[in-house]
């Protein structure tokens, strides 16, 4: 189970947004899809952290609890905010892209039972 992160990506636990985001999954997906996913995650990609940061904090306004939730990482340089459950690792690509040095890493999200896990693997 993963979640490729591209560009900025925030990235939040499913039972999280069913547990504490108002009308649950559904209405998050209304509000802030289509985002990319998989059985665990859902992962809000931007290009620009300005757009990202308006986006969190438009879910912030439901009364979510961003500061416990969202996890933000990128998919070359890695995390920015971490949160309990959600984990950062790396993963060398292989036949890595030498001409982008160590960008030849990169990062995806990944869930493991209880653990959230965000992985760097080149594709």
């Amino acid at each position: 189970m993963t979640v490729q992160l591209c560009f900025t990506t925030a990235v939040i636990r499913k039972d999280a947004i069913a547990a504490h985001y108002p009308g649950g999954l559904a209405a998050f997906a209304d509000a802030f899809g289509p985002f990319r996913e998989d059985e665990a995650l859902v992962g809000i990609c931007s290009m620009s952290t300005g757009e990202l940061g308006e986006i969190i904090e438009s879910i912030a306004s439901t009364g979510f609890d961003i500061d416990r939730h969202v996890a933000i990482g990128d998919r070359w340089p890695g995390p920015f905010e971490t949160v309990d459950g959600i984990a950062f690792e790396k993963e060398d690509q292989p036949n890595g892209l030498s001409m982008l040095g160590d960008r030849s890493r990169r990062h995806r999200s990944e869930r493991r039972d209880q653990e959230v896990r965000l992985r760097s693997r080149m594709s």
